[in-house]
């Protein structure tokens, strides 16, 4: 089944394995990987397909999301409106596509749930639309990851590292600490690889950092740091959702997006004010009309608890 968002009001139906219908004209639809670098191969089916390349009426931004086989994998459809007519004639059912020609890159997530990009951080967004809001989350929500992992310094370890040649000792050692780390590094990089793969590198950053803190401080001062610096950042945010964003923070809805996310998407958010990143195109609009929709839900349940 095709799904997504698109502008017109056309009704478009996931008809077989290679076509669409739109107003009931036939559309070819390849699937293909999209190698970086390189222009992807398309492959007519059979002869009988090239009378139905014809030219079809403009389609506006369309984007739609194709389930893939793995809950990892990323996919793409391309669809090709405008086709010249000398492909009818064609003797060889074999092109190259060149980016002359008008189409649409279709752009699929492929993955549900836990790992459905889109629709997290849509949730998230719709508890972190006010400013300052959204600043005391970027002040303040790594810090909480990394005085939990000088908490988890004490937990047993299975493997400590040597002394450095130097003779500095790091104190590093592989217990829950650098296992709850790699999980949510692992995590971070199937969520999105670019912007995973930094969040996985800070992750990596903050278990070094706060194993050396904590071997350097001590249990009876590291437990007291640890304590003082998450009541710190914990008030801080419900202070920002009470008196800012005047919503109840996400973790009464979602305890693994408030823990297990709550670190990418504070990143996430950096990289798109500062560079307009996004995941791939289309990512940021609809995730916005996701979010308004999820807003819209929340304010119409808010509206009938008051009547």
């Amino acid at each position: 089944m095709v799904n997504g968002i698109w502008e017109r009001k056309d009704p478009i139906q996931s008809k077989s394995k290679s076509e669409l219908t739109f107003s009931h004209r036939r559309i070819l639809a390849i699937h293909a990987t999209l190698n970086s670098g390189s222009r992807p191969e398309i492959s007519i089916p059979n002869s009988n397909a090239a009378p139905n390349l014809c030219t079809i009426p403009h389609l506006d931004s369309i984007y739609f999301g194709v389930p893939s086989r793995s809950p990892f994998s990323q996919s793409h459809i391309l669809i090709l409106p405008f086709i010249p007519d000398c492909l009818s004639t064609c003797s060889s059912h074999h092109f190259h596509f060149h980016y002359f020609f008008l189409y649409f890159s279709l752009h699929s997530m492929g993955r549900r749930g836990l790992f459905d990009l889109e629709r997290h951080f849509a949730f998230y967004g719709a508890y972190h639309s006010n400013p300052t809001n959204i600043f005391i989350h970027i002040l303040f929500v790594w810090p909480i990851f990394f005085t939990a992992l000088m908490l988890f310094y004490y937990t047993p370890s299975f493997y400590s590292f040597p002394k450095c040649p130097c003779g500095f000792n790091t104190g590093l050692v592989v217990n829950f600490g650098s296992l709850f780390a790699l999980v949510y590094a692992v995590f971070y990089v199937l969520f999105d690889k670019r912007a995973g793969s930094l969040a996985a590198f800070m992750c990596f950053l903050c278990w070094v950092g706060a194993s050396v803190l904590a071997f350097k401080l001590g249990w009876t001062l590291t437990w007291k740091v640890v304590l003082a610096a998450q009541l710190f950042c914990w008030t801080s945010q419900f202070i920002g959702h009470g008196v800012f964003e005047k919503r109840a923070p996400a973790l009464i809805d979602n305890l693994a997006q408030a823990f297990l996310m709550a670190p990418f998407f504070v990143l996430l958010e950096i990289l798109q004010a500062s560079f307009k990143y996004e995941p791939y195109n289309g990512f940021h609009a609809s995730v916005k009309a996701k979010m308004e929709a999820e807003k819209k839900a929340w304010e119409g349940k808010k509206e009938k608890k008051s009547c």
